[in-house]
């Protein structure tokens, strides 16, 4: 798949800076529900930062605080009782599950409800005598999504067999549309496909059908971009993500542009048309890119951009 590392370069905003703008306090009730993790941010004290997800909810009743993260290794979970400290601060005390005795230290987070959102920073406690290095963890920052009403049990969702290797986890549901079927690349491992992913999370590399008639389409990468930060993209954030890849387009053509997509094509010298369409899926920007032979090949990408897209908008709802 002929994707330029530059056609999907960094979208960075300032979302981060102004992270906990606006912070108020809430209602006991805002708090009680099931969140899914979508991004995690941790800060370093060299002043660097790097992204992360997993498959992770939180529970959170009048009485306890239940974490749940499933992974290679299996399932976990965390069992704390918490209370409210201030307006926006919680302290967090891990008890058995059983017995409900204390383990460890009390901790506290910084957390907004943000309508759907869950907006969570706490600070990273240094080990009793150890060294403080300047790639240590400082901080951590993270925004997850209200499950919605109706869709199940507040577990993590498991594997979901579109994708290989132990990058970061999205937290969308696609459900792959007939006649295609996952490519399973780890992007850390592949000198193509890795630069095109770059610090996003995977949702899956995607092949069509050889065999279906009149479709020029070989290829989908779909992916959820983390670069404007852990914090939910509505439309005002949307829109700076729109101008960015705007100017990030010279040798490329927008083909669509609206408050929630917009779209481009990009031609390589070997005659491969690329199709990139970005989109607003459940507070997150999807970069959904379609891949075909020639100029003739656009309208076989844009549908089948569209059909993917479709599919995670309804996963939204999971």
């Amino acid at each position: 798949m002929s994707i330029r590392k530059s056609a999907i370069a960094s979208l960075a905003l300032a979302a981060t800076a102004s992270w906990w703008t606006g912070a108020q306090a809430d209602t006991p009730d805002a708090l009680q529900a099931c969140w899914r993790s979508q991004q995690v941010r941790v800060f370093l004290r060299d002043g660097k930062s790097w992204d992360q997800n997993a498959d992770c909810v939180s529970e959170i009743r009048a009485d306890r605080y239940v974490s749940r993260c499933a992974s290679n290794n299996g399932r976990t979970e965390i069992v704390s009782t918490y209370e409210r400290v201030a307006p926006d601060r919680l302290r967090l005390q891990s008890v058995d599950p059983s017995s409900g005795a204390p383990r460890g230290t009390p901790s506290e987070m910084r957390y907004r409800v943000d309508g759907d959102w869950l907006l969570i920073e706490r600070d990273v406690a240094q080990p009793a005598g150890a060294a403080v290095g300047t790639g240590q963890p400082m901080r951590i920052q993270s925004v997850s999504r209200r499950v919605p009403a109706g869709a199940g049990a507040c577990a993590p969702r498991g594997d979901s067999a579109l994708r290989i290797g132990r990058t970061p986890r999205s937290s969308l549901v696609l459900d792959v549309p007939p006649g295609w079927k996952p490519v399973l690349v780890d992007p850390t491992l592949d000198p193509t496909f890795g630069p095109a992913v770059g610090s996003s999370f995977l949702v899956g590399l995607f092949a069509r059908d050889p065999q279906v008639a009149d479709d020029r389409t070989r290829l989908v990468l779909v992916l959820d971009d983390v670069r404007p930060g852990p914090v939910p993209v509505r439309a005002k954030e949307f829109a700076a993500a729109r101008e960015k890849f705007r100017s990030e387009l010279p040798w490329g053509r927008v083909v669509c542009d609206e408050p929630d997509r917009i779209c481009a094509t990009t031609l390589s010298r070997d005659d491969t048309l690329v199709y990139t369409e970005l989109v607003n899926v459940a507070g997150r920007v999807v970069m959904v890119h379609a891949s075909g032979k020639g100029l003739a090949a656009l309208p076989s990408l844009q549908r089948s951009a569209a059909l993917f897209v479709a599919q995670l908008r309804a996963g939204a709802a999971k």
